[in-house]
């Protein structure tokens, strides 16, 4: 039991269980569809057919077997890393329970669009593996860190916004060509994601609790400021308080890293 007990406790000190959790079930579900001869793959991905294997409109996500080949191996890793960053720091904002409904409605969401556009165009329709699914967290946490710096292989820096612009122009012609249509049905959960994230969709904060924030300037759950002096104060203090969560959290990063005990 010390070996479970230590993962356990690993996992509580990330703060995302629901990330880890997520990374857990991609790697299993991986795994089983590499070894398994009793379920296809076929039977599990989003397809024309959907209507009558209603699963399919969740479990096309995890419908994803990257062991064939070196390359498929090195971007299934750089996906979950992306994934426990992204998703970690998502649900230490928002709560993990607001994190795991996000996941499943835009999955649901990015199936439906994808289904109807495809039933309008007379496209065959396959779509599998987590792809979409991790664009739409990446486009909510680009639109809560627009600011943060990124290295892309460690030398070329990507602010927060850029990532979630490129994200969006990746799956515009990913799923668009050679059908524009399959590009715009993509792109709904990424829509409705920006709206989410930047506080757009009234009576739906993104956070659990508390001031919530939205682009260009705070909102707050309480008394409306009513000077122009006091709304400059309290966005200077909200500030302050992120950039101090931001320096703790790069603390413990490089103790984690050095090895050092807490």
């Amino acid at each position: 039991m010390g070996l479970l007990d230590d993962l356990g406790h690993s996992v509580r000190k990330q703060g995302a269980p629901f990330t880890v959790a997520l990374i857990a079930s991609v790697i299993a579900s991986a795994l089983f569809l590499s070894v398994s001869r009793g379920i296809s793959p076929e039977d599990l991905v989003l397809w024309n057919g959907s209507l009558s294997h209603p699963w399919t409109f969740l479990t096309y996500v995890w419908t994803y077997a990257p062991f064939g080949s070196g390359m498929g191996l090195i971007t299934f890793a750089f996906l979950l890393i992306w994934l426990f960053q992204c998703g970690g720091s998502l649900e230490r904002e928002m709560g993990t329970a607001k994190l795991a409904a996000f996941w499943f409605v835009s999955i649901l969401v990015a199936s439906a669009a994808l289904f109807l556009a495809a039933a309008i165009a007379g496209y065959q329709l396959r779509a599998a593996g987590p792809y979409l699914a991790l664009a739409t967290v990446t486009v909510a946490w680009s639109v809560r860190n627009q600011s943060a710096s990124v290295m892309l292989y460690g030398v070329v820096p990507f602010s927060g916004k850029l990532i979630g612009w490129a994200t969006a122009l990746l799956v515009l012609f990913g799923f668009g060509i050679p059908n524009p249509l399959m590009g715009i049905a993509a792109c709904v959960p990424l829509e409705l994601t920006f709206l989410f994230a930047s506080d757009r969709i009234p009576g739906l904060a993104f956070t659990a609790s508390g001031p919530y924030r939205s682009i260009g300037r705070r909102r707050f759950k309480g008394k409306e400021a009513t000077t122009r002096g006091q709304v400059m104060y309290d966005q200077a203090y909200f500030d302050d308080v992120q950039r101090r969560e931001q320096e703790r959290d790069e603390r413990e990063r490089l103790r984690k890293l050095l090895g050092e005990d807490e």
